[in-house]
């Protein structure tokens, strides 16, 4: 029942996502004492003709803006850009220009002809503003009393002066009322949601109304996420709770100033919160917040993730393990090699120490001034929250007898050079409305007018904000220490491990390439089918076209790499691909990068197989040409697939232990790859381990044993020998050193999966293994090789099992392949396959190329040379078919296409200068699910100033901001809407919008700039679209 009960309280929270912004400022005057009725957005805006109108020679008008006391005309002409102020009739004022309409308020730069024919123009016809004389009905008395009474809050909550049992009194209240929630038609009562929260189940879902976006839910999820988000954090302003975990999110990522302002806020809320007096121990400020919570009678502890294990002695460890391997194995190793481990080294080590291992500052404790804590305080009508503050803004949720809204003070904008001083006539407002209202009702214009004539008449100021062109771009440095301390903990684990890898696989590339030209002087026939395997491989490398494969996640994934974010199971990734991102901040540069990574993995794979079978060259030509004309690597390896760069580094290791046969130092060389792997995806490091030992069992080493003999053409020449127990202590060093790096990673991991288990973004662990052994048992990990790639590759596998004494390493190889795929289906929709897949498919291919090496030796016991060459032709001719059939399901167009050719189209038409782009995004209605709405604001960064983004229920055409113009991006997206379950029924006929995108075409006329009617083309995996055979996309200009 109480959950039944939030959800209706909830029911208006939900509106709060779709309040349009409302820009306020006020007058340089103490005032104002006369300001604009209500409901006069559109008369002020024909106040002297619409939009474009010219009104003197060369001069436009560009915007005319309602304000609380005034009307600003922005008027643009060959000097630039001109705001013109229209007051009220009778303003007091001595440089004044009073018209029968209104008082012009001229800035010295605006040319007299403009003043006149702004003069001219509202003395004629036109709309006449009404106005209104403010009566102050605040007590200046009750207004300090309120403000005493804050403080008086904040201390005795930052001090043990609580008796216990008045705060155990206060803890059964506060639980009591969550269990006795009741329906309410208007805004929830402040505090309903922390009350839920303090009494709800860490996984319990949010009651939220079957209809139009949950804010509780957003806030939530952002905060669980890891995503800040100021906006939505202001409208918690009576959450304690809330606001708490807000303020720990904050003070974790690099925001000490709003960290402070939040607790704050939270701990001068009526309602009392353990969670909040306990963040205020954790940061510091108080010794006795702890106990005095836990005297009553409620979890005292902070919820946070548990602190992050420390990566820098595991670092230690390990780099001391590998240096000890490379001194006793030094002998073994070519120049090269040698050269390669002791740069890796070094640098891993400068990054080591260049790295942030601490976090950010703890927030100060808070010391609010006390004419801003008594501000608003003090009317009868209207009762504002506490409020956040902080050196650029003061905030509050203010709730009146006709309405509500979130009201903000801030400091205005300074110049170019930033150098702007704060003043209490440059303070500025900005008022949003809630419970889905499109303006602030008429006793919260007057409160916010009143609050700006107190505010000025003390004197009180903020600092402006710096100019968005000035900001600089954080730091690869200042992004990592800005993370929280687990994902911190999992960049510095992974970063020098990447480092060394990435010179090792460069030594290992090299040997590769050694390895193959070796091969082709040993066997002419065998070297040419491989140098034509090899141009097939670039050819298609280079010429696949690129495609976003992971329905809209690619634009969130890169956004994360960008911001050095660890992509869920591993921070390996981030590493492989940020110097790609640096230099072209585009997911174009992971497709770019997945094209190099894939022709690596292709190079380390030819190479791993000519070491593992030397006598049998044609092995390896069949290899090569089985995945230079696979369709599926094709378009994996220019995709957005995070997975290409682990498999190189996989490939290239286990390639390092191949080579190790005789001389260990390659082996390494191996480690740091193999570790860079399964630092990137959890089921890389068992995969990893098994290949080694696969890999080493067929090789067999032999250290400190004379040179292989000259009948194995690809073997290398042997280095210097050195003595056995050398070579094998060394060996078991390397593996120390991958071992060192296990508990930490482990540790990362195991929390990383229990809180995708708790977002449901995952299955439960419960049953894990019995799921994998099911799906490994009946075949289930051979989908991409059935129906994915060229089917034919079963017979291949089947027949690779005939092949004598290499039949126990096809065995374990192709048992590897399946047991890696079972455990990646637990969880994966058949849409991805391709992509998660690709790299098990790689080792389906190595073990196809022994079945294909079988049947290649038992057609020669046919008879005939034409008999044998139609047997051979037979099959070649069928995998190409296969092949092509598999291409053309792979490649089949989907709706992602449009949208990536929409968002392209949109970067290259959008306007420069001050513009906004509205898009469909979380805070739009219906709630997103698991539909996501990512939209690659990346593409937009470089430009100045940068455009800004908003969701399309938060777009204000009439905002300064947007003075170049307002546009729109409908995609794709805007006909998204997921039937996850056999009840949502079949697709809704026509071509239906969502509610958010539906609401916004009637709410604004649109001209197009870029109009598309794009087929439809179905669903990929998911059921998502509408039945229409087109549905129109395009970019509009908001009028």
């Amino acid at each position: 029942m109480a959950r039944l009960a939030l959800g209706c309280a909830l029911l208006c929270v939900a509106a709060m996502g779709d309040a349009r912004p409302v820009r306020a400022e006020a007058a340089n005057a103490l005032g104002p004492e006369l300001v604009l009725e209500p409901g006069q957005a559109r008369a002020a805006q024909r106040l002297v003709g619409g939009p474009g109108a010219e009104l003197a020679p060369g001069w436009r008008l560009e915007q005319a803006e309602a304000l609380p006391d005034r009307v600003v005309l922005r008027l643009r002409g060959p000097e630039g850009t001109v705001a013109v102020d229209v007051l009220a009739p009778d303003a007091e004022g001595t440089d004044l220009v009073r018209t029968a309409r209104g008082a012009l308020r001229a800035p010295p730069e605006a040319p007299p002809a403009l003043v006149e024919a702004l003069r001219a123009a509202l003395e004629g016809a036109g709309p006449t503003l009404r106005w209104r004389r403010l009566v102050s009905a605040s007590d200046p008395r009750a207004a300090r009393a309120a403000a005493e009474a804050l403080r008086a809050r904040l201390q005795e909550r930052l001090s043990a002066a609580t008796r216990p049992g008045q705060a155990a009194g206060a803890a059964r209240d506060t639980l009591d009322d969550g269990a006795q929630l009741t329906p309410s038609a208007g805004p929830p009562e402040p505090g309903a949601l922390s009350r839920w929260l303090s009494q709800a189940a860490p996984d319990a879902p949010v009651p939220c109304p079957p209809r139009g976006a949950c804010w509780a839910e957003q806030i939530l999820r952002d905060l669980e996420a890891g995503r800040l988000n100021p906006s939505r954090v202001a409208l918690a302003a009576d959450e304690p709770r809330v606001l708490a975990r807000a303020a720990r999110l904050a003070a974790g990522t690099g925001h000490p100033e709003l960290a402070t302002a939040w607790l704050a806020q939270a701990l001068m809320s009526p309602q009392d919160d353990a969670e909040a007096r306990a963040q205020a121990a954790a940061f510091g400020w108080s010794a006795g917040a702890s106990s005095a919570a836990g005297a009553a009678g409620e979890e005292a502890t902070v919820s946070a993730e548990p602190a992050a294990p420390k990566a820098l002695p595991w670092l230690v460890l390990a780099a001391l393990a590998l240096a000890a391997a490379a001194l006793l194995a030094w002998r073994t190793g070519r120049t090269v090699e040698r050269l390669a481990l002791a740069l890796g080294l070094m640098l891993a080590v400068a990054m080591a120490m260049w790295l942030p291992h601490r976090g950010p500052p703890e927030p100060p404790p808070p010391t609010p001034a006390d004419g801003w804590l008594a501000l608003g305080r003090g009317a009868e009508r209207c009762q504002p929250s506490p409020p956040a503050l902080t050196s650029r803004l003061w905030q509050v949720v203010v709730r009146c007898a006709d309405g509500s809204a979130v009201v903000r003070l801030d400091g205005g904008a300074s110049g170019a050079s930033g150098a702007a001083s704060p003043a209490s006539d440059a303070l500025h407002a900005a008022v949003t409305p809630l419970g889905g209202a499109a303006e602030p009702s008429a006793e919260v214009e007057r409160w916010v007018a009143r609050v700006l004539r107190d505010a000025r008449s003390q004197g009180l100021t903020l600092a402006p904000a710096p100019p968005s062109a000035a900001a600089a771009e954080p730091t690869m440095a200042a992004r990592i220490a800005s993370h929280r301390p687990l994902e911190r903990a999992a960049l510095l684990l992974a970063g020098p491990v990447c480092v060394l890898a990435g010179v090792c696989a460069l030594a290992l590339v090299l040997l590769a390439l050694r390895s193959l030209t070796r091969l082709g002087r040993a066997d002419r026939r065998a070297g040419l089918a491989l140098a034509g395997a090899a141009t097939v491989a670039l050819l298609t490398h280079a010429l696949a076209p690129s495609r976003l494969v992971m329905v809209y996640d690619g634009y969130q994934q890169t956004q994360a790499l960008l911001a050095m974010e660890p992509l869920r199971y591993g921070a390996g990734t981030n590493w492989l691909y940020a110097p790609w991102l640096m230099a072209w901040p585009d997911h174009a540069a992971v497709q770019l990068a997945n094209r190099v990574y894939g022709l690596l993995g292709l190079v380390a794979l030819w190479a791993l197989a000519t070491r593992l079978w030397p006598h049998r060259p044609r092995r390896t030509a069949l290899l090569a040409w089985l995945t230079a004309t696979a369709p599926l690597l094709w378009r994996d390896h220019a995709s957005e697939s995070i997975l290409v760069a682990p498999t190189a580094m996989l490939l290239l290791g286990a390639l390092g232990v191949a080579a190790a046969s005789r001389r260990v130092f390659p082996l390494l060389l191996a480690a740091p790859c193999l570790a860079t792997a399964a630092l990137s995806r959890p089921e890389f490091g068992p995969v990893a381990l098994i290949l080694a030992a696969l890999v080493l069992a067929a090789r067999r080493p032999r250290w400190g044993t004379p040179a292989a003999q000259p009948s194995a053409p690809a073997a290398p020449p042997a280095r210097s020998s050195t003595p056995p127990w050398r070579a094998w202590a060394s060996a078991l060093l390397a593996l120390g050193a991958g071992l060192a790096l296990l508990p930490p990673h482990l540790a990362i991991t195991r929390r990383v999966v229990d809180w995708l288990v708790a977002t449901h973004a995952l299955p439960g662990l419960d049953g894990l293994a019995a799921r994998a052994l099911h799906d490994a048992v009946t075949l289930g990990g051979l989908h991409v090789v059935l129906f994915v790639g060229p089917p034919l590759l079963a017979l291949f596998l089947l027949t690779s099992l005939l092949t004598g004494r290499d039949a126990w390493l096809a065995a374990g190889l192709m048992l590897l392949a399946l047991c890696w795929t079972a455990l990646t289906r637990v969880d994966l929709p058949e849409v991805s396959i391709p992509r998660v897949h690709a790299p098990a498919w790689l080792l389906f291919a190595l073990v196809g190329a022994l079945g294909a090496d079988w049947l290649w030796e038992a057609s020669a016991r046919l008879g005939s040379p034409r008999t044998r060459a139609g047997v051979r032709g037979a099959l070649a001719a069928a995998w190409l078919v296969l092949a092509a059939l598999t291409a053309a399901r792979l490649y089949r167009p989907t709706n992602a296409d449009a949208e990536e050719a929409l968002i392209r189209a949109t970067v290259d038409a959008l306007p420069e200068g001050y513009v906004c782009l509205a898009t469909l995004s979380d805070t739009d209605p219906p709630a997103p699910g698991k539909t996501p709405r990512s939209f690659p604001f990346y593409l937009l960064a470089e430009r100045h100033p940068r455009p800004t983004l908003t969701g399309l229920a938060e777009v204000d055409p009439t905002s300064p901001i947007c003075r170049d113009g307002s546009f729109a991006l409908l995609g794709m997206r805007c006909y998204m809407a997921l039937r996850e379950d056999a009840t949502a029924g079949p697709p809704p006929p026509g071509a239906p919008m969502v509610e958010g995108c539906e609401a916004f075409r009637r709410r604004f006329p649109l001209t197009p700039v870029v109009a598309v009617e794009a087929p439809n083309r179905g669903d990929a995996g998911f059921a998502l679209y509408p039945s229409g055979p087109t549905l129109p996309i395009g970019l509009y200009r908001i009028r």
